[in-house]
């Protein structure tokens, strides 16, 4: 193991040399970019332990769980109705469940794509074995849907309906064009509605989640584009890819689309001007970020730096914003 892990990190670092990409500098007042390794990613802990933390990927289960607490608080105390407390823990404790089941669940099935554009991930590096991650991942899947039949028969079979979505998406629906990028940003726009289906509310967060879905359709394509860049630089492919230049416009356009929806979202769900002014910033910030990425070049790092995770920071701000509007 530890010599197919040395041949797979020596080969990303030959690829990378060969094509002699440019490096421009990424740093920016906001985005800073901390030292990365030879691949251009910042490195894993080594130890087992951390292996399996970040194989559930917590920034991500956290961003899920904040999206569910805001679509619940929108679908209740937004509109004057209680927050009913053992409904929603127990909601959001089999919504962790069920997302770390699905984070560790993909991290089994991409083990030979990881091998290629990421082998710094836990599955890869040997720090979490492929079978292991099944298991886990299963049980994690079994508990949480199991949880969510005991607040409401409808939260319960949206979390059945949400692991199959993803678990497609891992096996077969990334390598399909156009099916795996609705699934995937299906999946994020159904995050906040997850919380009003908690709370028994199916209409209310329809324009959010429209918001939501086209910005996450732009940023599909930016981040796509970083793993064809990975790609690219390894000489092989692991998913399917759009022409960049298209990738790069359609993104664009999108971002200013949401900047759109966000607006007919706030007049068709009448949420107050701080909801105005977070979907505003947010979807600025994406065409702010856009641009960022375009002056470095497109380059991967670009990408990583800006659409993967600055982007969710401000995804992380946006939700803070819709958690305030809710007690407005």
């Amino acid at each position: 193991m530890a010599g197919e892990e040395e041949t797979i990190e020596e080969g990303a670092r030959d690829g990378v040399e060969e094509r002699k990409r440019p490096r421009a500098r990424l740093d920016t007042p906001f985005f800073p970019m901390k030292s990365r390794n030879a691949i251009g990613h910042a490195p894993i802990n080594d130890g087992k332990v951390m292996g399996w933390v970040m194989v559930h990927r917590p920034f991500m289960v956290i961003l899920v769980l904040v999206g569910c607490i805001v679509g619940y608080l929108l679908s209740t105390v937004d509109v004057g109705d209680p927050v009913i407390w053992p409904d929603l823990l127990v909601g959001l404790l089999a919504v962790a469940l069920v997302v770390g089941g699905v984070d560790v669940t993909h991290e089994a099935w991409d083990k030979e794509v990881d091998a290629i554009n990421k082998p710094y991930r836990p599955v890869p590096r040997g720090l979490v074995s492929q079978k292991a991650a099944w298991i886990v991942g299963g049980i994690e899947f079994a508990v949480g849907i199991t949880l969510g039949l005991f607040v409401s028969l409808p939260f319960f079979l949206f979390l059945i309906f949400m692991m199959a979505l993803t678990t497609h998406y891992s096996y077969r629906g990334k390598f399909i064009p156009v099916v795996g990028q609705l699934e995937s940003t299906v999946g994020s726009a159904m995050v906040a509605y997850c919380g009003g289906v908690l709370a028994g509310d199916f209409t209310t967060l329809i324009p959010l989640c429209a918001f939501i879905f086209t910005f996450e359709n732009g940023r599909w394509f930016m981040v796509n584009l970083e793993d064809m860049e990975a790609d690219l630089a390894r000489g092989k492919t692991t998913v399917y890819y759009m022409d960049p230049p298209i990738s790069q416009l359609l993104a664009l356009g999108l971002y200013v689309t949401a900047l759109i929806v966000s607006m007919s979202a706030w007049f068709l769900a009448g949420y107050s001007s701080v909801y105005r002014m977070g979907s505003t910033l947010l979807a600025a910030a994406l065409i702010m970020l856009w641009g960022l990425t375009a002056t470095n070049g497109f380059i991967e790092e670009a990408i990583h730096a800006h659409h993967r995770n600055a982007a969710r920071v401000w995804i992380g701000l946006y939700q803070v914003c819709l958690i305030v509007e809710a007690f407005i």
